[in-house]
């Protein structure tokens, strides 16, 4: 039988370093709690709806403004998500001394109109031209 290197599967816990997983990951997320972490301190929490940008621009900001967390899978080097309680994730979004720690929560509402357009939008677009194999 030959072998061949193949992608590993992860169940309730992993870690992911391509940004085609951190991708998939979270652009499952609807409206989240948030906390941005700078050398371990908590800088700034909150709330919002998850909209993932898929830039070719590999220098594309990831922002929070507002109700909206615009995410970028190209500025953190890799994503850590864990099952907690009462059916929770947590997708843990690491760069250098940075963390976006993403906590699901069960919307109140439906998403904003917004919300709805640009994820439409982002659906239209090739997102995997940019994300290779190599990353």
């Amino acid at each position: 039988m030959i072998r061949r290197n193949k992608p590993p599967v992860q169940v309730k816990e992993g870690t992911f370093f391509r940004s085609i997983d951190i991708f998939h990951a979270v652009s499952t997320l609807n409206e989240v709690e948030y906390e941005y972490l700078i050398h371990g301190k908590v800088v700034s929490t909150g709330r919002g709806w998850v909209i993932v940008t898929t830039s070719a621009d590999d220098m594309a900001a990831t922002f929070i403004f507002g109700k909206y967390i615009y995410i970028n899978p190209k500025s953190f080097d890799f994503a850590h998500f864990k099952e907690i309680e009462n059916g929770k994730a947590q997708i843990r979004l690491v760069s250098d001394d940075t963390e976006l720690r993403l906590t699901t929560i069960e919307p109140e509402s439906e998403p904003p109109h917004m919300v709805k357009r640009l994820r439409q939008l982002e659906e239209s677009i090739d997102f995997l031209i940019d994300y290779t194999d190599e990353e």
